[in-house]
């Protein structure tokens, strides 16, 4: 797995949870799309300023499962990543071990396999 860095708690939150019982491999913290590595699974907060449709469907292309954070309630991040058909969304308060476990089973869908590189924005 790889997280997208955010200021709020949910991405602190899930490292932690992850790191700590070992449930999934944290692969990268990435700041950028580009910093993102091949890896099964990328989770991912509305509240990253460069997060685009395009920039997921370029995750789904590569290969990546993607995971949508959304704080509670907020409506247009829901719309975007419904319009983006990331493979499950969660809001920010949800608990990190079922999270986790959401990784775990997209890490184990059947993908597509991955170009060798994800390019630039």
């Amino acid at each position: 797995m790889a997280t997208v860095l955010s200021p709020r708690p949910w991405e602190a939150d899930l490292v932690r949870t992850a790191t700590d019982t070992g449930l999934v491999r944290l692969l990268a913290r990435c700041y950028n799309p580009a910093d993102v590595p091949a890896a099964d699974v990328v989770v991912v907060g509305s509240e990253v300023p460069w997060l685009s449709i395009a920039v997921i469907d370029r995750w789904h292309r590569a290969g990546l499962a993607v995971i949508g954070v959304f704080p509670q309630g907020d409506r247009p991040a829901i719309e975007m990543f419904c319009r983006a058909r990331v493979d499950q969304l969660f809001a920010e308060v949800a608990d990190p071990f079922v999270m986790l476990r959401a990784v775990r089973a997209a890490a184990g869908a059947d993908r597509p396999c991955p170009p060798q590189t994800l390019g630039h924005t």
